[in-house]
């Protein structure tokens, strides 16, 4: 038995995948995955809780949707337990 050989791309290979990309795409430790679309119920729902956040979070933190990229250099622990 084989088992699939997994690609590893730059940050810069996704920054260049996601321009082309007509799906929304993620980055983590070289690999990309492409992420499902939400429904309209969702959509509503985080729009509803985005608005109660700002409001209760005014001049103290911001409050963005989850279309925002964010970049962390370095990892402090592992995103997950195994």
């Amino acid at each position: 038995m084989t088992s699939a050989r997994r690609l590893h791309y730059s940050y810069e290979d996704y920054l260049s995948a996601l321009e082309m990309s007509e799906v929304k795409l993620e980055y983590c430790d070289g690999e990309m995955y492409a992420m499902a679309g939400g429904t309209p119920a969702h959509a509503f729902l985080a729009a509803a809780a985005i608005a109660l956040l700002r409001n209760e979070l005014l001049g103290r933190c911001r409050v963005s949707t989850s279309d925002l990229k964010v970049h962390i250099e370095q990892r402090v622990s592992p995103p997950f337990q195994t």
